[in-house]
């Protein structure tokens, strides 16, 4: 593993067997799968009151498939956005995997709420269930499974966010962004 620096607007490019790790700002993981390719929008951290801070960031998915897990501060609050084709993701606390073709986008949550805005609203997605949202503008439909499809899904994603946390624990190294066979 190869610990890279990146830059607001960097495109991130995995090839085939090849994975990454970025840590967009302290208590945030983003596991980047192999063929996927994510851009860098935001990283950003305000002090608040009472010695808190507030984190927040955002990528844009281009295409593929991320894990994601948000660690809760013991102050302050971390936010994280995943824009994709289809939609918008909004995370805080949570952990949670999407991932994007030409058709669709899909959310499995496996802690916390991840809320989607959809139309006027927002719809919250819960732990154990999967989102799929499909179509553009009026006829974009949004679809929530619930059950023992979501938790097979959920429980293929937490296998590999466990694969990508030991892979950083057992480089020993300063938790930056780690990558594997990277193409940037």
């Amino acid at each position: 593993p190869l610990p890279v620096t990146m830059k607001i607007g960097a495109v991130l490019k995995t090839g085939p067997n090849s994975s990454a790790i970025l840590i967009p700002v302290p208590g945030q993981t983003v596991f980047v799968d192999q063929n996927s390719e994510v851009e860098i929008k935001t990283c950003e951290m305000t002090p608040g009151e009472n010695s808190s801070w507030t984190r927040r960031s955002s990528c844009n998915l281009k295409k593929g498939r991320v894990h994601c897990a948000i660690a809760q501060p013991k102050a302050g609050a971390s936010y994280l956005d995943v824009v994709t084709p289809k939609g918008t993701l909004k995370a805080h606390g949570t952990g949670f995997a999407t991932w994007s073709d030409e058709n669709s986008t899909r959310t499995a949550v496996y802690a916390g709420v991840v809320t989607i805005p959809f139309g006027a609203a927002g719809i919250d997605v819960l732990p154990g269930q999967v989102a799929t949202l499909t179509g553009e503008g009026a006829a974009a439909l949004l679809e929530v499974l619930d059950g023992r499809a979501a938790f097979l899904v959920v429980q293929d994603l937490l296998l590999r966010l466990d694969q990508a946390v030991q892979l950083i624990v057992d480089q020993r190294s300063p938790v930056r962004a780690t990558a594997k066979g990277l193409g940037v």
